[in-house]
Formats: C-alpha cells, structure tokens, sequence
C-alpha cells in the first residue's frame, strides 16, 4: 500500500507499506515466510533531473531469517556456532537515487545503505558485515515510444 502525505509543484512524499511473501524455487515452491519493509519516500524533480529519497526499516518472520541466518547443530564446528534466528527486526535501509531522461537516452545511479545493526539475527554467525553501500549506474535507449502519452501527475 502507497499512502501520499503530502505533494507540491515537483515533489511528493509518499509512505511505502510494502508485505512481501517470499518462496524458494527447486524441485517445488516452498513459502520461506515474510518480509515487510515501509519506506519514507520523496521524489523530487529539479532543473530536468528525477531525484528520489527513501530509507526505513526492513522486518521479517522467522522462517524467513530462517533461511538465511540460521546454523543447525549437525552444520556446528568450532568456528561456527549452531544459531536460531527469531522473527522481528531485520535492520534498515536508505537509498538516493537519480535519473534524467534525454530526447530517447536514459540515465540514472543510486547509492544504497544497508545495515543489520541491532537485528533479531545480528548475533547469527553467518552474519559477517553489520553495514554495507552499494551502488549502480545505468544508461538506456528507449527504443519505441506510443504516439498518445499519459502525463505524470506527482
């Protein structure tokens, strides 16, 4: 669910509610629990350039952390400790990003933070590195466009 808080003459602020149900695909689908990750967002647009901001918490169940953070004792050695995860906090993340849009040329980057800080699962040996950024560029041809165009209404 997108609720918007509050727009102007290019800008908007928007809360982001999003609820993910997430599978493993192998032989079969198998539910691996939840996530739910709401965001703060701003879009801005400034002298030709789209610029959004958006940063929040990230939760997840216990199945979920599950997957990914626990150790089964039959997996255990002396450098590993058997580890169950629970269900709740998984941490935080903020991203920047920035795009223009030139006659059939698109261009566009974002920086993104994460941090499992203060996670349920922090505490999980498979966990190696509290905080990272990333980051990414991207340039594209927009190769057809309909002759009849829908105006953005931000």
């Amino acid at each position: 669910m997108n609720f918007t808080a509050a727009k102007g003459v290019g800008w908007k602020l928007d809360l982001r509610l999003p609820v993910r149900a997430v599978y493993t695909l192998g032989s079969e689908a198998r539910s691996i629990g939840w996530t739910a990750s709401p965001v703060v967002n701003l879009d801005l647009q400034l002298h030709g350039w789209d610029i959004g901001l958006q940063g929040g918490p990230m939760w997840g169940s216990r199945a979920h952390h599950a997957h990914f953070y626990d150790v089964a004792t039959t997996y255990a050695t002396s450098e590993r400790a058997a580890y169950q995860a629970s269900g709740g906090r998984a941490g935080w993340r903020a991203t920047l990003g920035l795009s223009r849009r030139f006659s059939r040329l698109w261009v566009g980057g974002f920086v993104r933070a994460d941090s499992v800080a203060n996670a349920v699962f922090e505490a999980s040996p498979l966990v190696r590195k509290r905080d990272s950024v990333s980051f990414g560029i991207v340039l594209s041809s927009v190769l057809l466009t309909s002759g009849t165009l829908v105006s953005d209404e931000r």
